[in-house]
């Protein structure tokens, strides 16, 4: 069963790992800038992909807590290895880890799987996981990384300027109102999801081309790990406890989806992130490329125990 499962998992997840090598081979060979892409990215792409889930999903009255929940669950986890992280460091090492604990790599290594396993009716909640985890790492995420570099106001204004948080704005009043894009911008939004996808497993290949000599920070590799495969799962699990024992408002597929989500690998974004305010990058970039190998092992046991 597990086999099966593993090699269903590695099959939807195959083209995600030639991207990484695409952007590998177009880093060391072509010399391809990788800030460039990182920043188009980040500041032009994000905006248009998250105005395009929030504004087209359809939201009941059971999904609308879903993105306050992993919102509020990515600050928590955020805040307390940002204090872990004082502990063991005292540079902006601390602000990259508490960034990294706090989010994970939901948009681009989750949808091929949650396409392969669920039925579509549990899309909608997909997206919302998506955009309570993103609106985290477009807020508190990057300020506290922000403030590792920069002081609080400067941070603030970092986190102002961010084109997403208006794109958020944008597409409520779109999602309230019942507004539709025209035809041709809701074929374009639709089409730079895709373009989202690829580019950001690119990065992590863009990134690992540029390590001359590849030192793995065990420290750093080990909280981050921590955070991702011990306290994620615990948070979840406790999630899917008080839903099962006292809500009783979601299935047994809804709480699949949150632990699978407790186990995706750290989230590309931190990478970018990490470029744009040029605090340790290569750290991060061995510690999702680690991180991601390892999910394609934890996925699997978890859809088998789920099922």
């Amino acid at each position: 069963m597990y086999y099966q499962t593993f090699s269903l998992v590695a099959n939807n997840l195959a083209p995600l790992f030639i991207y990484i090598m695409m952007g590998f081979v177009g880093g060391r060979v072509l010399n391809i800038d990788r800030l460039s892409i990182a920043n188009f990215l980040f500041f032009l792409v994000n905006p248009v992909v998250f105005f395009y889930n929030i504004s087209t999903a359809d939201v009941t009255s059971s999904l609308i807590a879903i993105p306050v929940i992993f919102y509020i669950l990515s600050c928590s986890i955020c805040l307390l290895f940002y204090f872990l992280g004082k502990k063991v460091w005292h540079d902006d090492t601390a602000n990259l880890l508490a960034l990294a604990s706090g989010t994970g790599n939901v948009g681009y290594f989750m949808l091929p799987i949650v396409i392969t396993f669920f039925s579509s009716e549990y899309y909608p909640m997909f997206f919302l996981m998506i955009i309570g985890v993103s609106f985290y790492e477009n807020t508190l995420g990057f300020y506290i990384s922000a403030a590792g570099t920069h002081t609080k106001i400067e941070s603030l204004k970092k986190l102002l300027k961010l084109p997403t948080l208006y794109a958020f704005i944008l597409a409520l009043i779109f999602s309230y109102f019942k507004l539709e894009l025209p035809e041709p911008l809701f074929v374009f939004s639709k089409n730079i999801s895709r373009l989202y996808s690829i580019l950001g497993m690119m990065v992590i290949g863009l990134s690992i081309a540029t390590i001359r000599n590849y030192r793995i920070d065990l420290k750093f590799v080990g909280m981050a790990f921590l955070a991702r495969y011990v306290v994620w799962p615990i948070g979840s699990a406790l999630l899917v406890f008080l839903d099962d024992y006292i809500f009783h408002i979601y299935d047994k597929n809804a709480h699949k989806l949150w632990m699978i989500a407790a186990f995706i690998p750290m989230g590309v974004n931190v990478m970018i992130v990490a470029m744009i305010l040029k605090n340790k990058p290569e750290k991060v970039a061995t510690a999702v490329l680690f991180s991601t190998i390892t999910a394609m092992f934890y996925i699997p046991l978890v859809l088998v125990i789920f099922n």
